[in-house]
């Protein structure tokens, strides 16, 4: 009897041993997420209705990606520790919103023409495995000294983002990209913008440089769009402040400020306005925490250098990049550029709305945004999709799809809200209401593998950081000592 309870501990211990180092590979895989589809390729094809149309810039291929494998085996091992655990969380606040979206989503194909087409049904299962790495997340950061585990995530996201940013750095200033499309880099062509002075930063006026076209590309790293590598940005960004802030090493500080740093320059060149304004609302958010619902004051010194440190790279960054953020617009003016940007975004989210008015509850079906006839022009398909996750959830999947997927969010939100608040849930809640201000002006969160992954994530974390009870609290509690920050 005691050699098999001497067993089964090393079997739970080397079990939890790899669950924390299978979500660890999770995040460090995140830039990695290229698609395998050439095996199913013939498969896609015969799935196709005869009586459907679809249009050659859908997506048709069954697709799967090195994130769907590390989730598989992540959910695996927390189903070999504890099955009951994680199937009984699935009817929990908030994992049983996302549920009962799904199966509304389900419905949504169900009922639409759609019906017949298998691809959508798959789709709807992959996006469903997020309900299964959202509880395994939850499962393995209960059995975890928080502080320990968020430590380890934030650095394996703040050095996977920060070689991203020296990928991107190559990217801009050689303006064309480095051949390593095999491991996702997209064609940079596909996101330029007019350039007259044919100039990347401000020391090509000093050493009269120019480029042989008058068009810059935006960066990507190794992500699929640069609003994208944005979101990216800014999630990373926060970790790393976080970092800045909890360790009192300053050997460790002199680490992360050129990093913090590199991080600005690479989320000058992607150009993305919507990470910009998440950062700037991310880090007020925090600083709110900090001074009005946080009892430990200790961090108020850490969080001025952090706002020290945005402000001083932020005008160094304008200062390189003037004339470029001139040129590309929606930064320090408003052009042309991004002027025709807005008013697509503008026509989409009109027709959005039509499209809501006519299937208000169940919607289009799930992912047949696309599938569907321009309702202003009929006859013509739509070659994109709203972008805002908002409205694209209410036109696939209804009012009812919308509600669920609402409360899901206002739940994790509800729960967030909880106080004493620690500087993991500070952090956290800080990126979550900067991914909802994101999802208002993009919808890779719930439709690109790199955004699922790391919106559930995000979100997983800070519902599981605010529902665990013991939490470890720094030193220096207002009007009392705690425990120790380490």
């Amino acid at each position: 009897m005691l050699i098999q309870r001497s067993l089964y501990f090393w079997v739970q211990r080397l079990l939890y041993v790899f669950s924390n180092t299978v979500l660890i590979l999770l995040f460090l895989l995140l830039p990695f997420q290229k698609r395998f589809r050439a095996f199913l390729s013939g498969f896609s094809d015969q799935m196709i209705p005869a009586d459907l149309v679809v249009p050659d810039f859908f997506y048709r291929h069954v697709e799967f990606f090195p994130g769907d494998l590390v989730i598989f085996v992540l959910v695996l091992l927390v189903l070999l520790q504890a099955p009951k655990t994680l199937c009984s969380t699935l009817l929990t606040t908030p994992v049983r919103w996302l549920v009962l979206f799904c199966l509304t989503a389900f419905f949504s194909i169900a009922f639409s023409p759609a019906r017949y087409y298998l691809l959508q049904y798959v789709r709807l299962l992959q996006f469903s495995t997020m309900i299964l790495l959202f509880c395994a997340i939850e499962y393995i950061v209960a059995q975890n000294r928080i502080r320990q585990l968020i430590k380890w995530i934030a650095w394996t996201i703040v050095i996977t983002i920060g070689v991203q940013c020296i990928i991107a750095c190559m990217q801009y200033f050689s303006q064309s990209p480095l051949g390593l499309h095999k491991i996702g880099e997209p064609p940079l062509h596909w996101f330029s913008f007019s350039n007259p002075g044919r100039q990347r930063w401000i020391f090509d006026q000093f050493f009269h440089f120019q480029l042989p076209s008058n068009v810059l590309y935006r960066v990507t790293g190794l992500f699929s769009h640069p609003n994208v590598f944005g979101g990216f940005l800014f999630f990373s960004l926060l970790n790393a402040s976080y970092l800045y802030v909890i360790h009192q090493e300053k050997w460790i500080k002199w680490v992360l400020t050129p990093l913090i740093f590199l991080h600005f320059l690479a989320l000058s060149i992607s150009f993305c306005r919507a990470a910009m304004i998440a950062c700037i609302i991310g880090n007020i958010i925090w600083t709110v925490i900090q001074c009005f619902w946080m009892e430990d004051f200790s961090y108020r010194k850490e969080m001025k250098k952090i706002w020290a440190l945005f402000f001083i790279s932020g005008v160094i960054c304008l200062a390189l990049f003037h004339q470029q953020f001139f040129n590309r617009g929606g930064i320090i003016n408003y052009n042309q550029v991004v002027q025709y940007a807005d008013e697509e975004r503008i026509v989409y989210q009109e027709i959005a709305l039509k499209m809501i008015k006519a299937n208000p509850w169940l919607g289009i079906g799930f992912n047949n945004f696309q599938l569907c006839n321009d309702p202003i022009q009929f006859g013509l398909f739509l070659c994109a999709k709203v972008h805002n996750i908002y409205l694209l959830i209410a036109v696939e999947t209804g009012i009812i799809g919308c509600i669920f997927f609402s409360a899901f969010l206002f739940s994790i939100l509800k729960r967030a809200m909880r106080k004493p608040f620690s500087q993991e849930q500070a952090v956290f809640l800080s990126i979550f209401i900067g991914f909802l201000w994101i999802g208002c002006c993009d919808y890779y969160f719930v439709e690109q593998m790199y955004g699922k992954i790391l919106f559930f994530t995000s979100l997983a974390l800070l519902n599981a950081i605010s529902q665990k009870v013991a939490i470890l609290q720094p030193c220096h509690i207002k009007k009392r000592a705690f425990l120790s920050r380490s």
